[in-house]
């Protein structure tokens, strides 16, 4: 690809001068916005958001619905502890929620940042990560999901974290030594305490290790499975003790499947409204009350054993969501028609870009390519909300800045000599 970057005073900038840039620039766009807008003078309040009160009040680590219903395991403890530290420090008021945007702001800020060595770390040009990098940052397509959530932002921050040290591995053959297993154990336990859906993310990347390095990645894999577990523990421990589960993640996945599959589900978040009155405790008060009569593990063990018979006695009409889903997780329709134009050529971009990726950078293809197979995997299967698809946006914007790149060039060595050969044909003779 024939694409430069500018020099600076005759060299080339560094990777830690555009990371600053771009983290700058990503920042100021969504500070500047956030300062003209006010969202903290409306603040959101979500189950997170409840259940990090509980916890800065010293009520423990409980009550994430208006309708107090006791302990909990329904978010991973790593972002509602975020969230309640600074609700101990500033309070639950104005000031509070614009520094809970600032954070998630700046969390998004260092993904964007991050990009331009990424691209190296795969294999690709370092531009393609520029441009993904800046096209992320000045451009704020998920702006509302930068601002109030922080599963999404700290969940994307930790999927590039990851990635960048697969791409280390894999792309810089490193030794698969036992230190490396325990890094990547405490990273993956790490991670998955924030952002428990990774996890289908780390299997098949362990899928792939063992296809790539064969018996060597046997002592690896064991390796950083168990540091993982014995990361994870102490919170299936406080689990076991407290709600009668050693739940490793979340316990909500039973009632997330059946507010998406039943008799008045739909396939998106803003078009599940009837089912989100009838049956998220949220909303109903007589569904909390069923959680803190039965006790939490009780309750989504219902709702599982319901979604699963309703599954089984509607084959048709869950297939018809699934395929709903899966559509909109790629192609979603927003609120915004401009927004939903921008995602749609991103998608299409970034799947231009993966088939680039597998004929030029095949190891680059495995790794993100396992990003995109597994991660949307449980989102086919309850209901869609932005939220739930940032975590891989940097991902969409990687792929499609590289295929974009890609088919320029494509055009520019192909196209562009046949469209000046047919000109020169039909060229007006001059006159003698």
């Amino acid at each position: 690809m024939s694409f430069r970057l500018p020099t600076r005073c005759g060299r080339k900038w560094s990777n830690v001068h555009i990371a600053i840039i771009v983290f700058l620039a990503a920042f100021s766009v969504r500070f500047g916005i956030m300062l003209a807008t006010r969202p903290y003078d409306h603040p959101l309040r979500t189950e997170i958001h409840h259940l990090a009160y509980s916890i800065a009040n010293g009520q423990g680590y409980g009550n994430p619905y208006p309708t107090p219903t006791g302990p909990t395991a329904l978010y991973s403890p790593g972002c509602p502890l975020i969230l309640a530290g600074i609700y101990r420090l500033f309070g639950t008021g104005r000031f509070a929620e614009a520094v809970t945007y600032l954070v998630d702001i700046a969390a998004a800020s260092v993904v964007f940042a991050l990009l331009p060595v990424l691209s190296i770390r795969l294999g690709l040009p370092r531009r393609v990560g520029v441009v993904a990098a800046f096209a992320g940052a000045l451009v704020p397509v998920y702006l509302l999901n930068e601002y109030r959530s922080t599963t999404a932002d700290f969940g994307a921050l930790c999927l590039m974290g990851l990635t960048l040290m697969t791409a280390w591995v894999w792309r810089g053959k490193q030794e698969l030594s036992l230190r490396l297993g325990v890094l990547f154990g405490v990273a993956w336990g790490c991670a998955l305490l924030i952002s428990p859906n990774l996890l289908l993310i780390g299997l098949l990347w362990l899928v792939a290790a063992a296809l790539h390095y064969r018996a060597r990645a046997l002592g690896l894999s064991a390796v950083v499975l168990g540091v993982t577990l014995a990361v994870l523990s102490p919170w299936a421990i406080r689990n076991e003790v407290v709600l009668g589960s050693p739940i490793l993640s979340r316990s909500n996945f039973g009632l997330e499947l059946w507010i998406a599959n039943n008799d008045v589900s739909a396939a998106s978040y803003g078009d599940n409204g009837e089912s989100h009155t009838r049956y998220q405790p949220f909303i109903n008060p007589l569904e909390a009350d069923q959680i803190r009569r039965l006790g939490e593990v009780t309750y989504m063990r219902q709702k599982m054993d319901a979604s699963e018979t309703w599954i089984e006695q509607h084959p048709r009409r869950f297939a018809m969501l699934t395929g709903n889903r899966i559509f909109r997780f790629w192609f979603p329709i927003t609120f915004r028609p401009v927004q939903t134009i921008v995602v749609w050529s991103l998608s299409v971009a970034g799947i231009v870009g993966l088939a680039y990726v597998w004929a030029r950078q095949r190891s680059a293809f495995w790794i993100l390519g396992s990003i995109w197979l597994a991660y949307p995997l449980v989102y086919y299967l309850v209901q869609l909300d932005n939220p739930y698809r940032y975590p891989i946006y940097w991902s969409v914007l990687l792929l499609a800045a590289f295929g974009c790149m890609c088919s320029i060039d494509v055009l520019r060595k192909h196209a562009l000599p046949y469209v000046q050969r047919l000109f020169a044909r039909v060229r007006p003779a001059t006159a003698s």
